[in-house]
């Protein structure tokens, strides 16, 4: 301590800040990746999107409807077409499982029934 009355702090050892874990770094492929799949659904959203509104004004602008439907279908065929793909596909495929297992429980239950 001074005389002057002008006394200074302990300075004591600081204890070292908190870091936040780096997170790993991602690999190229994994960037591409979500990159794509990114870009993929902003443009299915945005057709989607730009698919109600034509069929919203076709709706309430135009008085047959049928017209505008054609339209937005001739406007869209591919991406309808897409979508039934990607719907039906996986559709089959559940059904098929769901028979396989039907008929695989059928034969297990004849295998171990004893009359």
């Amino acid at each position: 301590m001074q005389l002057d009355g002008s006394a200074q702090a302990p300075q004591y050892p600081r204890a070292p800040k908190k870091r936040r874990p780096v997170p790993p770094a991602r690999s190229d492929e994994e960037q591409f990746r979500r990159a794509a799949w990114t870009t993929f659904w902003m443009l299915a959203v945005g057709k989607l999107i730009i698919m109600i509104v034509l069929a919203f004004v076709g709706w309430a602008m135009l008085p047959p409807f049928r017209r505008t439907l054609q339209v937005v279908v001739l406007l869209n065929w591919s991406w309808i077409a897409l979508a039934l793909i990607m719907i039906v596909g996986p559709a089959l495929y559940w059904l098929r499982l769901w028979r396989v297992r039907r008929k695989r429980a059928a034969l297990i239950r004849a295998e171990w029934r004893v009359d």
